[in-house]
């Protein structure tokens, strides 16, 4: 694990100020960690598939929680086990994630004091926060629809966790155990049947992972988790890494979603422009090698083998397009969607274009019955356009400071990494209220303010 100092003198003699030593020790991952990643996949997967209990995900949370007060697992961590499930597994009607937010902020005020919660920013970010909170309680009034309001405030709650709790050169440590857990789903489905469904891949029937909520959420969730072992300077022992990148790749593909294929081959060309770039020969060698041992082992396993290589589904979605020139059929019909979707929103009043409102409102009004499938629909629909330019202006800014700022553990590459990923995800699947994006972006915009001239954080 990575190495903490006390600083004893000098003006960083303040109680709790540390120094982060990451070149003393590689990093490792402790038991409790992994113990509670496994658990928490293995309890969930029960009950989703085996028996349902609101009490026994409750309880999850409780004895999960139990592991932070001791000190065994970072706050950060017991979020992050429980993020993939937000969308998925209900406790008490209720998101699993609310009750890991309510006790997380709990934990963060009586550790840093109440005043933790008000020391906020005033920058782009703060006032998109605040005219969502707005526009959540527009829809309060004029829609009596409660949805929006609560999960803002998860997405505030989620700001002043990381905010508080995130320390320098951690990234890694932090989200090793929700790949665990989502690697551990995965493999779980795929040893029981549970969760594998069946789909077209050029002109055949092929299986499917759907993962920990659906496929191409899962595979976002895979692809994200992947990018942060890849893209991360901190030392790891090498074969803990190639499992990692092997096992991950390997689920992202058994998921057959054409958005998280090309997301993945991107990732991977990003990872070796940058080792071309930073001329960083050994890493561009482990690199290959991992690569060419998952190809050998997808020989040495035939069923997966086979599977994996006779998906063509993305390719037939490619040539289809070249063949027909339809729009449609490159985007798998989501074109025609976004199409009714924008129809329909050129017809409403001014200060529903400007403001928005309830996506699910307008979609009964217009009598849309499909998703919009598109992040960028969703904001413009549900925050008008006024909505639509605060969240691509806040955006820019978060990738600017990164890339401004540069980082020691997290590369640049590893900035440009997850802004494709969310630029590719963004055109196909609805983030309005997809927490992991939410997550990544506040650890962003997080990792950007801090000072390069110092390796210290303030606790």
């Amino acid at each position: 694990m990575i190495e903490t100092t006390k600083i004893k003198s000098g003006h960083h003699s303040s109680i709790g100020a540390y120094v982060f030593d990451v070149r003393s020790k590689k990093v490792g991952l402790g038991f409790a960690p992994t113990l509670i990643a496994l658990i928490v996949a293995s309890v969930i997967f029960v009950t989703k598939y085996y028996f349902e209990s609101d009490l026994i995900i409750l309880s999850l949370i409780i004895i999960s929680f139990l592991f932070v007060l001791t000190r065994n697992i970072t706050i950060i961590q017991f979020c992050l086990v429980f993020l993939p499930f937000n969308t998925s597994t209900a406790a008490f009607g209720n998101s699993v994630m609310l009750y890991c937010l309510l006790f997380s902020l709990l934990y963060t005020i009586l550790k840093y004091g109440v005043f933790s919660i008000s020391k906020v920013h005033l920058d782009f970010s703060f006032w998109l926060m605040l005219f969502l909170v707005l526009i959540s309680v527009k829809n309060i009034v004029v829609y009596t629809s409660f949805r929006d309001l609560t999960f803002m405030i998860s997405i505030i709650m989620i700001g002043i966790i990381i905010k508080n709790n995130i320390r320098y050169n951690t990234l890694v440590n932090e989200f090793i155990p929700y790949g665990i857990v989502i690697i551990a789903f995965g493999i779980l489905q795929l040893f029981t049947g549970n969760g594998v469904g069946i789909r077209y891949a050029g002109n055949a029937l092929k299986t499917q992972l759907s993962g920990t909520y659906e496929p191409n959420y899962y595979s976002l969730y895979l692809n994200t988790f992947l990018a942060v072992i890849l893209f991360s300077k901190a030392s790891m022992k090498f074969f803990f890494k190639a499992f990692l990148i092997i096992i991950s790749s390997l689920l992202v593909l058994l998921v057959r979603s054409n958005t998280g294929i090309l997301t993945l081959l991107s990732i991977y060309t990003i990872k070796i422009l940058s080792d071309f770039s930073n001329k960083d020969q050994t890493k561009l060698i482990k690199l290959l090698s991992v690569l060419v041992f998952g190809m050998i082992g997808l020989l040495v396993v035939p069923d997966i083998g086979i599977s994996i290589i006779n998906n063509s589904r993305l390719v037939q979605t490619i040539l289809g397009f070249l063949n027909t020139g339809d729009v449609n059929t490159f985007t798998t019909g989501r074109a025609g969607i976004w199409s009714q979707y924008f129809q329909s929103f050129n017809q409403q009043s001014l200060i529903d274009k400007l403001f928005g409102s309830s996506l699910t409102i307008f979609r009964d009004k217009y009598g849309i019955i499909a998703y919009t499938h598109n992040f960028w629909v969703d904001v413009l629909v549900e925050t008008g356009i006024i909505g639509f330019v605060f969240y691509f202006v806040s955006l820019v800014i978060i990738y600017y400071r990164y890339f401004k700022n540069k980082r020691k553990e997290l590369s640049q590459f590893f900035g440009l990494a997850i802004l494709l990923i969310f630029i590719l995800y963004s055109l196909t699947l609805s983030l309005y209220s997809e927490r992991t994006t939410w997550t990544m972006a506040i650890l962003l915009l997080y990792q950007s303010r801090r000072k390069t001239s110092h390796n210290m954080m303030h606790v």
